[in-house]
């Protein structure tokens, strides 16, 4: 049975970060069905100091392999598979002796093993000859913790060199394994099975070789590496070079690949600030599902025993190692120029005992191009002279170049493409991210509390509290649109504090942001965290906040008009329901009459017209309504005759009055980078429980909205209305209709924009204009608390002639 090797990102090292002294099942899954963005920001050019000798002319990038051809045709074998081994493994250490080839594998629990021989009858592929026959082997789709060494043997004197092949019988292509050359074998590694082979270039073949032309891939920097540089995370604090690189691998081989011709799939402008309405190109922290997606690959791939085998190992590694640079640096050209794609290299300082996980992606004379994720988006290469690669700088994170400085690397090591990585977990990873729910398990959840929701008096209160209990320490800083850091002030607003803000979880502290501006506010808000004795705050989550400042103060008397002596009750509030009965007072006839309290109760014996007004002292907003003292009567209303339907038409003077309120928790809920929908489940319930309290108390409460109110009576019979923009109507553009007029008497049930809307219209001709009063409900999605939201409102207007 031939299987087919489903390849996916490698990276061979590989601890939880770069840094080195930090000691499932893969399948035929078809993954170009995996989701690609459609919506792309502008592809930006990225500059970066490049402290590696560089030409002064561009070097010309190809993306095409050399003009001569290379392969010749596919791999052919014979239709024979010969059985040559089967057994269940032990819950050890195993070795399997073959005809030419051992393999050791160390598992924690016993599987079925099945082994058949496939002899290749031709190569098509110049400068490799097989020494061996297909190894067709059959784990049962197992994906070993610790890598499978397989090694073949040569004699102390045999300068061949021996490479290990996968050969993915079904697209006819072949991956070479990453390996270690001794003096009397050599060892590859791998920690899934597939169809394995080997074969040799000798000496003489490999100078010809490297006489070719250039080898480059389509892989390009600035086009195929992430945006953003390798800062590390609260989940990977030392970097995440692997996870990063492994990560874009992956996607140019699954996806970029297939999609070669839509320059929209470049993996360096995807997911701008996660495709919100407005893009940041320059700015990286908001980019959370790509940054997430490359610490989370990091996280995954935690197989320090790789590094350890490769660098760290003295028994394993430095024992009989005859392996030199011309070794790698031939294994760079062979894998690249067969596969045409980019393979991983590892670089490693012994004195500094750290490492580095690069991208490379072509060879051009004697420079083998890397993408380094330190340096996105610039090109930069190591040498290779006299069979030797010169040191290159770099840095296990752009932190630690930052603070120290570059550091040299002089050890280089080929690691491939995808032996030893989980390819279904970095699927699971970008799935994830298509879906806008990624890496739950290595971030932590912070909500951003206020104590208002939006604000007023250009003054925001809030507090930051964890999700979930941590012991580590956190800090954030807030940032505008345009990249501004906010400083923030103390409850009292007597301390100013700069960024980073210390995030106290223990006993939640309320800070204050003085900076807002009238209307829609987007704040940006930066966690970063500090895990366990870490010595650096690193990435931990990023969230833009929509605030609106309101600055419409709303007055309502529950009748205008009073007979002598009677009671009119007056309330005010602000449009966006925020609690102002600590800033508010009464002023009748310019004289304070009550404070620190949204209703007020009038009472007059005298006739005459008076003047009163709610003033927000801290912020000198007002409002003010005419209250009429009158022994006049009310006179009845009267049927409006479709002669006169006309006059109804046009804009009125309304008083909208807060009558009933429910709130309940919105089902429809969905995962997102920033909660749960656990957690949002939760969250909705908290929500709805405490506004449906809130509100309930503030039944009555009366809403002003003047000049906001139309309807247009048309000559079939029927009339339009817009409603104010409170209840979710623009009237410039929108409006309920048509519906039967009826003398004056409309009713409507309606849904616009996922908002249900039904009610009631009531007009009346006066000597001077057109009265109205009605009834109408609002049903509606509240996105800022996961709420459904039902709103009934009474209200009365005037339209004078």
């Amino acid at each position: 049975m031939t299987k087919k090797f489903c390849s996916i990102a490698f990276c061979f090292l590989l601890l939880t970060s770069c840094q080195s002294n930090n000691s499932p099942d893969v399948s035929t899954k078809d993954v170009s069905t995996i989701d690609t963005p459609v919506e792309i920001s502008e592809t930006e050019t990225i500059t970066e100091n490049d402290p590696i000798e560089t030409e002064t002319k561009q070097t010309e990038v190809l993306t095409e392999l050399p003009t001569e051809p290379v392969i010749k045709k596919n791999v052919e074998t014979n239709e024979k598979h010969t059985l040559i081994y089967s057994a269940m493994t032990n819950p050890e250490k195993n070795q399997i002796m073959l005809e030419s080839v051992t393999i050791d594998i160390n598992a924690p629990e016993s599987i079925q093993l099945e082994i058949h021989s496939i002899e290749i009858e031709q190569m098509g592929y110049d400068f490799i000859v097989p020494v061996t026959p297909i190894f067709e082997i059959d784990a049962g789709g197992s994906f070993f913790d610790e890598p499978v060494i397989l090694s073949y043997p040569h004699d102390e004197d045999d300068y061949s060199n021996y490479y290990g092949f996968f050969y993915d019988s079904e697209n006819d292509t072949i991956e070479m394994l990453p390996f270690i050359r001794k003096a009397t074998q050599t060892q590859f590694y791998t920690n899934h099975f597939s169809n394995i082979f080997i074969a040799q270039m000798t000496p003489e073949m490999s100078q010809h070789f490297q006489e070719r032309k250039d080898v480059v891939t389509p892989f390009q920097v600035g086009s195929d590496d992430f945006r953003f540089v390798n800062n590390g995370s609260y989940a990977a604090p030392n970097g995440h070079c692997d996870g990063q690189s492994q990560a874009a691998m992956w996607y140019f081989k699954n996806i970029r690949l297939k999609n070669m011709d839509d320059p929209s799939t470049a993996l360096h402008q995807l997911y701008d600030n996660n495709l919100n309405d407005f893009r940041t190109p320059n700015f990286w922290y908001d980019d959370s599902w790509l940054y997430r997606f490359a610490s989370s690959v990091q996280k995954d791939e935690r197989s320090g025993y790789i590094f350890g085998l490769l660098h760290l190992d003295t028994d394993i590694y430095t024992e009989d190692v005859d392996q030199n640079d011309q070794y790698v640096f031939d294994a760079f050209y062979l894998s690249m120029l067969l596969a045409n794609r980019p393979q991983l290299i590892w670089i490693w300082n012994s004195d500094a005992s750290t490492g580095h996980a690069l991208i490379a992606y072509a060879i051009k004379g004697n420079r083998l191009y890397v993408a380094d994720p330190n340096y996105p988006g610039a090109e930069r290469y190591i040498e290779f002279v006299d069979g030797a690669f010169k040191p290159y700088g770099s840095g296990a994170n752009f932190k630690e170049i930052e603070a120290r400085g570059e550091t040299t690397y002089t050890e280089f090591q080929f690691l491939g493409e995808f032996a030893t990585i989980d390819e279904h977990q970095i699927e699971t990873r970008w799935r994830e991210v298509t879906s806008g729910q990624l890496s739950n398990e290595y971030f932590p959840y912070f909500a951003v509390i206020s104590e208002t929701g939006n604000v007023c008096i250009q003054k925001y209160k809030f507090k930051i509290e964890p999700i979930d209990n941590t012991p580590d320490e956190f800090q954030f800083t807030l940032f505008s649109p345009s990249m501004e850091k906010y400083n923030l002030t103390d409850a009292t607003g007597t301390e100013v504090l700069s960024p980073p803000f210390e995030m106290i979880n223990l006993e939640p502290f309320t800070y204050v942001l003085e900076e807002i501006n009238e209307g829609d506010n987007t704040i940006g808000v930066l966690i970063e965290g500090k895990k366990g004795l870490g010595s650096t705050y690193d990435w931990a989550g990023f969230q833009w906040l929509q605030i609106y400042n309101d600055t419409d103060l709303l007055l309502q008397a529950d009748k205008t008009s009073v007979k002598p002596g009677d009671t009119v009750t007056l309330t005010a509030k602000m449009d966006s329901g925020i609690d102002i009965s600590n800033q508010l007072e009464w002023v009748v006839e310019g004289e304070v009459k009550s404070i620190q309290t949204t209703e007020y109760e009038f009472s007059s014996n005298e006739i005459g017209t008076f003047a009163i007004e709610a003033v927000l002292f801290e912020s000198n907003l007002r409002k003010q309504i005419l209250i009429e003292v009158t022994e006049d009567p009310i006179e009845p209303v009267q049927e409006i005759q479709e002669s006169e339907s006309t006059k109804v038409s046009g804009t009125y003077s309304c008083t909208f009055l807060l009558s009933s309120y429910l709130t309940e928790p919105d089902t429809n809920f969905q995962d997102d980078p920033w909660y749960t929908a656990e957690q949002k489940v939760q969250m909705a319930k908290e929500s709805a429980a405490s506004l449906q309290e809130a509100f309930s108390e503030r039944v009555g409460i009366q809403n002003v909205d003047r000049n906001n109110f139309r309807v247009t009576v048309h000559d079939d019979g029927t009339c339009s209305i817009g409603f104010s923009d409170f209840l979710g109507f623009n009237m410039a553009f929108y409006s309920v209709g048509p519906v039967p007029f009826n003398g004056g008497n409309v009713t409507f049930d309606i849904t616009h924009n996922g908002n249900q809307f039904s009610g009631i219209v009531q007009f009346e001709l006066a000597d001077d204009g057109v009265e109205m009063w009605g009834r109408v409900r609002k049903s509606s999605r509240d996105n800022q608390y996961n709420c459904y939201i039902t709103a009934t409102y009474e209200f009365e207007g005037y339209k004078g002639e």
